[in-house]
């Protein structure tokens, strides 16, 4: 009986060092794609970042619950290049977070940026568009 549990065992361990292996290589596929898209966006003067950002974001669990600072936290951290107060603000409200909770939804965000920015997580940049935006530093 022993034997059995052994060569399930043992079978068991040798297809989670294949998947960990599948998902280093998939990791790393990933990166190097993330890399290029950033590249080629840059180079055809592409300037939607948005798609990139909910690609990333696909990757992070923003909610409301987890306070306004860390979803733009998260968001910055996302983002390939600089991103405006204003995709944050638009970021912020497709993950759910609701705007009318706040008298200026915007001006909250340019005050976390300040702040953020004060404590040396972020740093001021300008986006491909020639605009204000904020990277992580």
């Amino acid at each position: 009986m022993d034997d059995i549990y052994l060569k399930a065992l043992e079978l068991a361990r040798k297809e989670l060092e294949g998947l960990m292996q599948e998902r280093a290589h998939l990791d790393s596929r990933i990166a190097k794609l993330s890399r290029s898209i950033e590249g080629l966006a840059s180079l055809s003067n592409d300037t939607d970042v948005s798609s990139e950002v909910k690609t990333k974001l696909l990757e992070l669990e923003i909610s409301e619950a987890m306070g306004l600072t860390e979803a733009i936290r998260q968001i910055i951290g996302a983002a390939f290049l600089g991103i405006t107060p204003i995709q944050i603000r638009n970021m912020l409200v497709e993950e759910g977070f609701d705007p009318q909770k706040y008298s200026n939804m915007l001006t909250v965000i340019h005050n976390t940026l300040s702040r953020l920015e004060r404590q040396g997580e972020i740093k001021r940049t300008v986006t491909i568009q020639g605009e204000r935006g904020w990277a992580k530093s």
